[in-house]
């Protein structure tokens, strides 16, 4: 990990864009739709962040949110959320430790530790550990 947090901050990356983000989401076991078809649930979505952004402005932290629905499955047992809308902020109520296993890389030196996505990614996280135990985020599967 240290080697591609130096490298990025080297080159300047701030993203790997959308076909590079998604085969790394894939090569992370994560499972990505053929980006010819939109899913159902994405106009859902995008209702729900419009509804919370209210117009169109600038994109900048406080304005940029991510939409989350997930199902997880931990040996049998299943965790459910629905389409929720997640802002910018400071993922209360994460553990320290949880945290830690994300940590923000921005190239630009900005600090990205409070960005939507991530504060969704952590909080799908946490809620694991306090549902299946702490030893259940590497053997974690969705649909």
């Amino acid at each position: 990990f240290r080697s591609l947090e130096t490298e990025v901050k080297r080159v300047g990356l701030t993203n790997f864009g959308f076909m590079y983000g998604r085969e790394a989401m894939r090569e992370l076991g994560f499972k990505a739709v053929d980006s010819s078809r939109s899913p159902p649930w994405t106009e859902e979505a995008r209702r729900l962040a419009r509804a919370q952004l209210e117009e169109w402005r600038i994109p900048g932290t406080e304005n940029i949110v991510a939409v989350v629905s997930y199902e997880l499955h931990y040996q049998g047992a299943k965790l459910e959320k629905e389409l929720t809308v997640v802002t910018s902020g400071w993922a209360e109520g994460v553990h320290d430790e949880v945290k830690a296993m994300l940590r923000p890389v921005d190239a630009r030196g900005w600090s990205c530790e409070s960005y939507s996505e991530r504060v969704a990614l952590l909080e799908l996280i946490e809620a694991a550990r306090c549902e299946f135990g702490d030893e259940c985020v590497p053997h974690l599967t969705s649909w």
